[in-house]
C-alpha cells in the first residue's frame, strides 16, 4: 500500500473577478472594451505555493466569455479556452474555481509556458500586417519567442540529464 501525500491548505485566498463591458481609453479615444474588475489588463491575482485559490468570475456581459489563466498549473479542462479545453460563461453567469497550489518544478513551469510562445509565433506569422513599425515589432517578436522556447528546451533538456 503507498502511502498518501499529505496536503495542508495554511491559508484559503479569494478573489471575485466580474468581466464587463465598459467605456475604455487606452489610446486617447473612448471605446468599448471588455474589463475585469472596471480595468484593462484585469488585476493580479497572488497565491503563494500551499495557498487554496477560491476565485469567482462573473459574466455581466451579454455575450459568452472565458478566463484563461497564466502562472498558475490547472487541469486541461479548466485551462480557459472555451468550446476547446473548458466551456465559456455564459451571460449572467458565474464561474466558480478552487484550487490547491502545489509546487511545480522548473521542468514544469517551462514546458506549461513553450506553447504560450508559441502560439505567439502563430500568431505574429499569420496576421495581415501593413503598417510597417507593427510587421517590425511582430518579426522582432518571433524572434524573441524562438530564443526563449530554445532557452527553456535546453534548460529542460540540462535539468533532466543532471537528475
Amino acid at each position: 500500500m503507498q502511502a498518501q501525500e499529505e496536503t495542508t491548505i495554511k491559508t484559503v485566498r479569494e478573489y471575485k473577478l466580474e468581466i464587463a463591458k465598459n467605456k475604455t481609453n487606452i489610446t486617447g479615444k473612448d471605446v468599448m472594451g471588455m474589463t475585469v474588475n472596471g480595468t484593462i489588463p484585469g488585476p493580479v491575482l497572488e497565491f503563494t505555493e500551499g495557498e487554496q485559490a477560491v476565485i469567482h468570475v462573473k459574466n455581466t456581459m451579454d455575450v459568452e466569455t472565458s478566463v484563461h489563466w497564466h502562472g498558475l498549473l490547472l487541469p486541461n479542462f479548466q485551462d480557459g479556452v472555451p468550446y476547446l479545453t473548458t466551456p465559456p460563461i455564459k451571460p449572467g453567469a458565474t464561474l466558480y474555481g478552487l484550487r490547491a497550489q502545489k509546487p511545480i518544478s522548473d521542468i514544469q513551469y517551462m514546458k506549461a509556458m513553450i506553447p504560450h510562445h508559441s502560439s505567439a509565433i502563430l500568431v505574429s506569422n499569420n496576421v495581415n500586417l501593413k503598417d510597417p513599425e507593427v510587421i517590425k515589432l511582430s518579426k522582432e517578436i518571433i524572434k524573441a519567442q524562438e530564443k526563449e522556447i530554445a532557452q527553456m528546451k535546453a534548460a529542460i533538456e540540462r535539468i533532466e540529464n543532471n537528475n
